[in-house]
């Protein structure tokens, strides 16, 4: 069973954000552990850890893809687009604009 599991590590890595494996590896053994009471042992098995660990290391150089900064001019398109006097319009508008500023506040 390590080594199915290790595959699927592997795999795993190759089409979600490599972060992300460890989380839901976790949770996959959280799930299985009703059918398998040794999953937790498999999930901790050096081939596994060795995989993940190899698989971060190889794949480590892979720039970042991030959003580009929500500006102020994206809250005034905001406001073009959503400005109707609805209820659902007025929450939304309320809660990106608290978002926005309470974000700004942090540091």
């Amino acid at each position: 069973m390590p080594k199915t599991l290790s595959f699927y590590v592997m795999f795993m890595c190759h089409h979600i954000n490599l972060w992300l494996v460890t989380a839901y590896l976790s949770g996959i053994c959280n799930t299985l552990e009703p059918h398998f009471e040794n999953v937790q042992k498999v999930h901790l098995h050096p081939v596994v850890t060795q995989i993940l660990s190899r698989m971060k290391k190889m794949r480590r150089n892979i720039a970042f893809k991030r959003k580009c900064a929500l500006m102020s001019s994206d809250l005034e398109a905001l406001f073009d687009h959503y400005d109707s006097g609805e209820h659902d319009d007025t929450l939304f508008l309320t809660i990106a604009l608290t978002g926005f500023h309470v974000l700004l506040c942090l540091r």
